[in-house]
Formats: structure tokens, sequence, C-alpha cells
């Protein structure tokens, strides 16, 4: 299978992302960023392929909400006791 890329990366960047982010505007922060990564992905493996000459940068939105969590010490003895060989 062969994959034609149409546009050229400087036609496509300055405008592109900035559409997607703008006509996905009613969706958070972390959605639009779910679509980047996967663009980022998808353009990564282009120049892997020789598709594409190199990566563009695509920088993420902002305002994304990150997560820490921390693990309790029953979780680790339950991790740990999962995880036993034989």
């Amino acid at each position: 299978m062969s994959i034609e890329i149409v546009y050229k990366p400087k036609i496509l960047l300055p405008f592109g992302f900035s559409v997607f982010e703008s006509n996905n505007s009613r969706l958070s922060a972390s959605t639009i960023n779910c679509g980047l990564r996967t663009l980022r992905r998808a353009l990564k493996l282009a120049v892997e392929w020789g598709k594409l000459e190199k990566e563009p940068k695509i920088a993420l939105a902002n305002g994304e909400k990150q997560r820490e969590r921390v693990v309790t010490e029953d979780e680790v003895r339950a991790y740990v006791d999962a995880s036993k060989q034989p």
C-alpha cells in the first residue's frame, strides 16, 4: 500500500493545526491534544518511512489538566503478589 502526500508540510502547517484547534474549541484541551498527539505520531512515521523529509513541530493546546497518582502500599503489595514467579 502506498501513501501519497498531497500537501507539502510548509503549506499544511501554518494554518492546518490552528484550524483544527479553532474548529474544535468546544472540546477540552485534553481532547484536542489527543488528536494532535495522534497527528504527531503519524507524521513521525511518515518521516521514518521516507514520505516526509523532516518532522514538523506541533505545539499542544494549553490548559490540559495533568493527573498525578501515588500508588498506596496495599496496591504495591497486591502488584508484587500478583507478579510472583512460579
